[in-house]
């Protein structure tokens, strides 16, 4: 919800400000589509409700089989990971992603 007030409050200050948000959005691609992970609100499917859901290899072969309309799937994982430090523990984000290989995010659209 933040994110769509931050939005609207900064296309207020202007048509300048308008122009360079809708080509930073233009720049990741205008038919791409972003899930992300999550858990479950309600109880479903033999389910209980507030079970985690992660995305697996499994689903991005479902996908790239079933949707017939989707030229490109990819997954990506990031995760805080342990960083020690000499002082105190520490994390640090760690990024990987399983990706087609003639396909990369900024040439999504």
């Amino acid at each position: 919800m933040w994110g769509i007030v931050t939005v609207t409050l900064l296309i207020a200050y202007g048509n300048g400000f308008r122009y360079a948000l809708v080509r930073a959005f233009d720049s990741f691609g205008r038919s791409a589509v972003v899930a992300w992970p999550g858990q479950t609100s309600e109880q479903a499917g033999g389910e209980r409700a507030g079970r985690r859901v992660r995305f697996e290899l499994a689903d991005l072969e479902a996908i790239r089989q079933e949707a017939t309309l989707v030229r490109y799937a990819s997954l990506e994982s990031c995760r805080r990971v342990p960083w020690p430090t000499p002082t105190e523990p520490s994390t640090s984000p760690c990024a990987a992603s399983i990706r087609n290989t003639d396909h990369s995010r900024r040439g999504a659209g």
